[in-house]
């Protein structure tokens, strides 16, 4: 990942940006030097990483993070008249992550206003809740922002530029529409599940983001990422209805959680160990390491230990 930051004309580099923040933040000691390298190429996704991970961060990325915050802050200016599609919003959103967390649960708050108009195109009200997610970190009090995060996700009321994107969209018809956003709620119940804090709102976010599995264009990944967040034992009795999902990553959720879930045989295991998709057959064999060998675990390993993907046997392999 940090090879693809070093490509900042790419859109690689851009979308490694906004998926790599999390991990890196796991992992500082891993990534500082190679991102204070880039930072100093005037790599600006670099830049933005390398704040992110900072315990103390300098004067310099302060006023980053104070200009960021001022961006979040500005009104849309979309209208029935004009329509612009991309926020950069994900971008400030993380060099904003620096502020006390009272600015910080203001720029949440404005994330709800702007995606609240009627003239927000659905890929930037998606933005806008990816942004604000990125700026849950120890805030408190933040009930009223839960309530409003999971209203929005049971809203799939379209805004004027999704029903003009999809005018005449039909299996049957001689125009069609792909790869455009329509459908926010699983944005929504993502960052739901970042602002939950009680076992109560978690549950209920759960059950909403359970409900939105395969819902829009990206057949529920974030709604999969909520899901995450919440935990993986209160999923366990939902293994199978995850294995059998439609969308590669419910099915990746399932083999990450099926090893830890004692099973008393291997059929969802060895349906898992099975799927067409390598990424679901990574995750079982990376959740397989995690737990101590038993028999009906023993017989999904054995499938994996001859999976075609090499990528597969190795994760299986290590220690």
């Amino acid at each position: 990942m940090l090879d693809l930051l070093a490509e900042p004309t790419s859109g690689v580099a851009q979308k490694t940006e906004q998926e790599a923040g999390d991990l890196f933040a796991q992992y500082p000691d891993l990534v500082h030097d190679r991102l204070s390298e880039l930072t100093a190429q005037d790599n600006r996704f670099a830049g933005a990483l390398l704040a992110l991970i900072a315990d103390e961060p300098s004067e310099a990325q302060l006023a980053d993070a104070r200009a960021a915050a001022e961006k979040l802050k500005a009104p849309s200016r979309n209208t029935a008249e004009v329509v612009s599609v991309g926020t950069g919003a994900l971008r400030q959103s993380l060099l904003a992550r620096h502020l006390p967390p009272a600015g910080r649960a203001v720029l949440v708050q404005a994330q709800f206003d702007r995606a609240a108009s009627p003239y927000e195109p659905g890929s930037n009200r998606a933005d806008y809740y990816l942004a604000a997610a990125n700026l849950f970190t120890d805030l408190e009090n933040v009930e009223a922002l839960f309530a409003e995060a999971l209203l929005r996700a049971s809203d799939p009321s379209p805004s004027h530029p999704d029903l003009f994107a999809t005018l005449g969209n039909h299996p049957l018809g001689m125009l069609r529409t792909t790869g455009i956003i329509t459908d926010t709620r699983t944005y929504a119940v993502f960052l739901a599940a970042a602002l939950a804090r009680t076992e109560e709102q978690k549950s209920r976010v759960r059950t909403t983001a359970l409900g939105l599995l395969g819902a829009g264009q990206n057949s529920g990944y974030h709604a999969v990422r909520a899901l995450q967040i919440l935990g993986a034992k209160e999923l366990f009795h939902h293994v199978t209805l995850l294995a059998v999902h439609q969308g590669w990553a419910a099915r990746s959720l399932a083999a990450i959680t099926w090893p830890g879930s004692t099973p008393i045989d291997a059929t969802v295991g060895l349906l898992l160990a099975r799927d067409p998709d390598q990424r679901v057959r990574r995750s079982l064999a990376g959740a397989l390491r995690e737990v101590d060998r038993r028999e009906p675990t023993d017989q999904v390993r054995e499938v994996l230990g001859a999976d075609p993907r090499h990528s597969v046997r190795r994760l299986l392999e290590q220690p």
